[in-house]
């Protein structure tokens, strides 16, 4: 927990950043300024069965090319990460840009915040975050997405 990840060019992974809690939290670490690309999986937030990985702050990174760009999932019997922030970041030409795999229907019940992401493409209506479970992406959306690719110095 607390910890900075900035300032870094992650390429060719199959994490590029895993966040992955078994027994315990992981929360309050922050994830800026970073070229993530060419990776299976960009960023990943995983809950084991004991744990919780919440109010994370991702923000101004540039997800590109990656199979996924982000991706929230959890075990059988863990709740889904929620709670983190997801603000101007770049999803750029990724297979899928982000998608939350929760094992259970009922097994996520808090949202992720994401404001402010540019999405492939300049958008003005709200940009919903893959789930396979449609209601749930209701709680997992851009209300407010960039227009343009928000400016990332790295």
């Amino acid at each position: 927990m607390y910890q900075d990840i900035y300032y870094n060019n992650i390429t060719e992974n199959k994490y590029g950043i895993s966040m992955y809690s078994v027994h315990g939290v992981c929360y309050k670490n922050n994830i800026h300024e970073n070229n993530i690309e060419r990776n299976q999986y960009g960023l990943e937030l995983y809950n084991g069965c004991t744990s919780n990985t919440y109010e994370n702050n991702i923000y101004l990174n540039n997800f590109k090319d990656n199979n996924n760009g982000v991706i929230i999932k959890n075990d059988e019997y863990g709740l889904c990460p929620g709670g983190n922030y997801f603000n101007q970041n770049n999803f750029i030409d990724n297979d899928i840009s982000a998608k939350i795999e929760p094992k259970r229907f009922l097994s996520l019940f808090m949202g992720n915040y994401w404001e402010g992401n540019f999405w492939d493409r300049p958008r003005i209506l709200p940009k919903m975050v893959y789930c396979k479970h449609l209601i749930l992406s209701l709680f997992n959306t851009d209300w407010r997405p960039a227009f343009l690719p928000n400016k990332i110095d790295v």
